[in-house]
């Protein structure tokens, strides 16, 4: 199991989006952010796309996130929150 820890780059993002959002968009907002986090703690080694290096990106629609697994082999990175349009 790991650990998502999102940096305040991320948790920042992900709040304005919320606080920008329709009440609809909120719901899939909210939705989409719990989703990533299960799957990051399950399975942040393998889930989403692979980039350069130690790089990963995950799509939750209506969200895309960017994370990097720690050395730790236990936490995970989330350094970028985006809305997908």
């Amino acid at each position: 199991m790991f650990r998502p820890r999102y940096s305040r780059r991320a948790r920042n993002s992900l709040a304005n989006l919320w606080i920008d959002a329709s009440p609809e968009e909120r719901t899939q907002i909210t939705r989409a952010s719990y989703e990533i986090d299960q799957i990051l703690k399950r399975e942040a080694n393998v889930a989403g796309e692979s980039r350069i290096g130690k790089w990963r990106v995950l799509f939750v629609e209506p969200l895309g996130v960017v994370y990097y697994l720690e050395p730790d082999d236990q936490t995970v990175s989330v350094t970028r929150v985006w809305l997908i349009r």
